[in-house]
């Protein structure tokens, strides 16, 4: 029965310890994109994009594209905003990956503008999607063009 209950410990010691370690990296990527948002460098998100994603930036939808492509189309998206603020409202971690929404607010043209943005960590605390629109995110990544 010792040697039960001594295997169940362990067992679960071992679930707990992965749990804080996964929540930890994905708390790391999150200040990370937090970062990088506000002070317009997408440069800094290199390191965090996975080899493979999908970004929604506005009506744009890039689809499965490759980092090089994403950092291309983020630097692009950055391009042309100033005095950025971004902070995450919500971050939601799952059982091996994670997603945060907020709000974005920047000027661009001396107009200041928001937009949501929600973003998609896989098992490894890299983004696996962005969707920096006012669509749902729960729609975000369909096609809406004609």
């Amino acid at each position: 029965m010792k040697k039960y209950i001594f295997v169940l410990v362990l067992i679960l010691s071992n679930i707990s310890f992965s749990q804080i370690y996964d929540s930890h990296r994905f708390e790391m990527a999150f200040s990370r994109i937090e970062q990088a948002f506000e002070s317009s460098s997408p440069q800094n998100l290199w390191p965090l994009i996975s080899s493979r994603m999908t970004i929604r930036l506005e009506d744009s939808l890039y689809e499965d594209i490759s980092s090089i492509q994403s950092e291309s189309v983020l630097k692009d998206y950055f391009k042309n905003k100033d005095s950025v603020e971004f902070r995450f409202a919500g971050k939601f971690a799952h059982h091996r990956t994670a997603d945060g929404n907020g709000v974005m607010t920047y000027v661009s043209d001396k107009k200041k503008e928001s937009i949501n943005v929600d973003v998609y960590l896989n098992e490894f605390g890299l983004i696996s999607a962005i969707n920096i629109s006012n669509y749902p995110s729960s729609t975000a990544f369909f096609n809406f063009s004609n």
